[in-house]
């Protein structure tokens, strides 16, 4: 014997009789979800709409004393992440000689 669930919006649970006569429960049905997506939405097109540089960037800072490369940088990346990095900046004061750089910005490919 099954029994329909009356409201159609509740979650409702199946109940039939089973081979000995006990009455056996199905799992509850499913509850459509509505899309909130437009289906007539354009497709994105990373090429066409990629992200300003200042939404694509890292800022990194150093201790002092141990400062990277841009080549040390670029290449953690490209290990961990494959070609991602664009460019890589590394702040050097005027007088490099006497105070190593102590921040740096990596700009990525995509966002």
């Amino acid at each position: 014997m099954m029994s329909a669930p009356e409201d159609s919006n509740k979650r409702a649970t199946l109940s039939s009789s089973g081979v000995d006569g006990s009455e056996v429960f199905d799992a509850p049905t499913a509850q459509r979800v509505q899309s909130k997506l437009n289906p007539f939405a354009n497709e994105w097109n990373p090429i066409s709409e990629q992200l300003p540089e200042e939404d694509r960037c890292l800022y990194v800072t150093f201790s002092k004393g141990f400062p990277l490369t841009e080549a040390q940088i670029s290449h953690f990346f490209a290990q961990k992440f494959g070609p991602c990095v664009e460019r890589v900046y590394v702040h050097r004061p005027s007088e490099s000689w006497k105070n190593p750089p102590l921040f740096g910005k990596v700009v990525f490919n995509k966002s």
